[in-house]
């Protein structure tokens, strides 16, 4: 069976929740969940070749991972958006929804990861 896949896929990861910084023992607000910084790490990635950038759901603060993949689909053209989704937290209808609509944005670009 031909497959015109690659034998091993990278991904990145889109620090939406903050980054772990606290636990290199200097906090950095650079590194902080925001628009520009989360932003940035995707646009990176995407130059450097990764196939794919985890976009997580956290309970902590940060940024919304469903509402971010629709902006950075928009700035990106290669890059598969894997999305992080609770599902215990989601009504199905409406995500089914949304989900279809993040595919149009990203030219079928997104990728679900469910957290059960």
């Amino acid at each position: 069976m031909s497959n015109n896949r690659p034998l091993v896929e990278v991904a990145w990861f889109a620090a939406l929740c903050d980054d772990d910084y606290e636990f290199l023992g200097v906090p950095d607000e650079d590194l902080q969940s925001s628009w520009s910084h989360c932003g940035e790490i995707v646009r990176r990635a995407e130059i450097n070749g990764f196939d794919n950038v985890l976009l997580p759901s956290g309970y902590s603060l940060g940024i919304d991972a469903t509402t971010f993949a629709a902006g950075i689909a928009t700035q990106t053209k290669q890059i598969r958006l894997l999305l992080a989704l609770r599902l215990g937290e989601l009504v199905v209808p409406q995500l089914a929804r949304q989900v279809a609509t993040l595919q149009q944005i990203s030219n079928s670009r997104l990728v679900i990861n469910a957290i059960s």
